[in-house]
C-alpha cells in the first residue's frame, strides 16, 4: 500500500518482512522531495527566460509527479510465495532428473541400483533445504544456479553415509530405515558408490546453469569442505586419533558442508557469502549435538539407523564427555547462535524456518523425554515461536543495517 509522504496514521501492523528488517529505508520520510518554491508560471520560450540556474529545472520530472515517490516495486519472481516444503519438492524433482541424466545405459546395473538406493528414500534434505532457503531470502535468486549446488551439498551428504556405513568404520545395518549400501550390495560396490556419488556433486556444480564466476567459486569451496584439511574427510580421519578436540571434530565432520550449503545459497541469491558462514556453522554444529544425543538416548525405530555406535567404536560424543544436560544445553545454544548470526535479507522467515523444522526433528526423536534425558531451561528461548512469522519479527528488533542495497 502506497503511503503519503506527509501521513502520520499509525503504522501498519501487518507490514512485510522487508519493512520490518529496514523501517528505517520504508518510513514516509526517506521519499520526500525537498521544497524549492512554486513552480515557474509557463512561459513561449522557457530556455531564455528561466535561468539555467534556476532549482525549477534542476528538480527531476519525479517532483512535479507525487504518484512517483512511493517505494519502488519489487519484480515479482516465480520463487516468490514458496515455503520450505515447495523447495523441497522442487529440489527433489531437480535431484530425480540429475540422477536419471547420468545414470545412463553405460552404467552397471548393480551401481546404478547401489546409486538409487543411497540417494533416495526418506531422508530429511535439510543441508539443500537450507542452501535454497538462503537463496530465495533474496529477490532476484538464480534459482537454477540454487538448485545445482543444493543437489551438490545432498549428494555429497549421500556419499558420507555410504563410507560412513561401512565396516572399516560404523559397519550400520541400516540407515534411514533400509539396509546400507554395503548390506545391500556388498562391500565393494559400496565403496564404489561413494565415490562415483562424489563425482556426481561436482559434476552437479558445473551443469549449464552454472556461470564461469559461480564454478570458480563453488569447486574450491566444496572441496574444501569435504577434503583432508578440516572438511569431511578430517572428520572421519580424527575418529582414528587418540586425542580428539570435540568441537573440531564437530565441525569438520558436519558444519563445513552446513557452511558450504548456506554460502552457495547466499552466492545464488546474489548477496556476500561471507556473512552466512556463522550461520552454517552454528546449525551443523546444533545437528552434530542432537546426533550425539540421538545416538546416546534414541530408539534404532525411530531414527532409522542404530543407536550407541560412539560408544561401541570410542568415538568423540558431546554427551559421554559433557554429559546429557550439557550436550542439550549446547543444542539449544547452537540454535540460538545459529538465529542470531542470520544477516539481514528480503525474506529471513526462510531460514528462521528451516531452525524449527531442525528443532521440531529433534523432538521427534525424543517424543517421552524426560527430564533426565531432555532438560527445559529455566526461561525457553524466544526462538521456540510456533510461526516463522514471530520468527521474522524477533530477527527484525535486531538493528537494521545503515545502508540498503537497491
Amino acid at each position: 500500500m502506497r503511503r503519503s509522504a506527509t501521513s502520520s496514521a499509525a503504522p501498519n501492523t501487518t507490514c512485510s518482512a522487508l519493512e520490518l528488517l529496514y523501517p528505517r529505508a520504508t518510513s514516509s520520510s526517506a521519499w520526500r522531495v525537498p521544497y524549492c518554491g512554486p513552480p515557474s508560471p509557463p512561459v513561449s520560450n522557457p530556455r531564455r527566460l528561466v535561468p539555467s540556474s534556476s532549482p525549477h529545472l534542476l528538480l527531476k520530472r519525479s517532483a512535479y509527479c507525487p504518484r512517483r515517490l512511493s517505494p519502488p516495486r519489487r519484480r515479482p519472481s516465480s520463487m516468490e510465495h514458496l515455503d520450505p516444503h515447495a523447495l523441497v519438492t522442487r529440489f527433489d524433482d531437480r535431484l530425480k532428473e540429475h540422477v536419471d541424466a547420468y545414470l545412463g545405459h553405460d552404467v552397471p546395473p548393480q551401481l546404478h541400483a547401489a546409486i538409487r538406493h543411497a540417494v533416495f528414500g526418506s531422508a530429511g534434505r535439510l543441508r539443500p533445504l537450507l542452501c535454497l532457503a538462503v537463496a530465495h531470502s533474496y529477490p532476484d535468486a538464480d534459482g537454477d544456479l540454487a538448485l545445482s549446488a543444493a543437489t551438490a551439498v545432498e549428494l555429497i551428504h549421500c556419499a558420507s553415509l555410504v563410507h560412513d556405513d561401512l565396516p572399516c568404520f560404523d559397519d550400520a545395518d541400516t540407515r534411514r530405515g533400509r539396509p546400507t549400501v554395503h548390506v545391500q550390495y556388498g562391500e565393494s560396490l559400496a565403496v564404489l558408490t561413494g565415490d562415483a556419488l562424489i563425482v556426481m556433486a561436482f559434476e552437479a556444480l558445473t551443469g549449464p546453469s552454472s556461470t564461469p564466476h559461480a564454478i570458480s567459486r563453488l569447486v574450491p569451496w566444496l572441496a574444501r569442505a569435504t577434503g583432508p584439511a578440516g572438511g569431511i574427510v578430517a572428520g572421519q580421519a580424527w575418529e582414528a586419533e587418540p586425542d580428539v578436540p570435540l568441537a573440531g571434530y564437530h565441525r569438520a565432520k558436519t558444519a563445513r558442508l552446513f557452511e558450504f550449503a548456506v554460502m552457495a545459497g547466499a552466492l545464488a541469491g546474489g548477496a556476500a557469502p561471507g556473512p552466512w558462514r556463522r550461520f552454517g556453522r552454528a546449525v551443523g554444529m546444533a545437528y552434530q549435538a542432537a546426533d550425539d544425543i540421538a545416538d546416546h538416548a534414541g530408539a534404532s525405530d525411530r531414527l532409522g539407523k542404530p543407536v550407541g555406535q560412539d560408544d561401541a567404536h570410542h568415538r568423540p560424543n558431546a554427551v559421554r564427555r559433557e554429559g546429557i544436560r550439557k550436550a542439550m544445553r549446547g543444542f539449544e545454544k547452537a540454535l540460538e547462535r545459529a538465529h542470531r548470526s542470520i544477516p539481514h535479507p528480503a525474506r529471513p522467515e526462510l531460514p528462521a524456518a528451516c531452525l524449527l523444522i531442525l528443532r521440531k526433528r529433534v523432538l521427534e526423536w525424543f517424543p517421552h523425554a524426560t527430564d533426565t534425558t531432555q532438560p527445559r531451561p529455566a526461561k525457553p528461548p524466544r526462538l521456540w515461536s510456533q510461526s516463522a512469522g514471530e520468527l521474522t519479527a524477533h530477527h527484525a528488533e535486531r538493528e537494521p543495517p545503515t545502508r540498503v542495497e537497491s
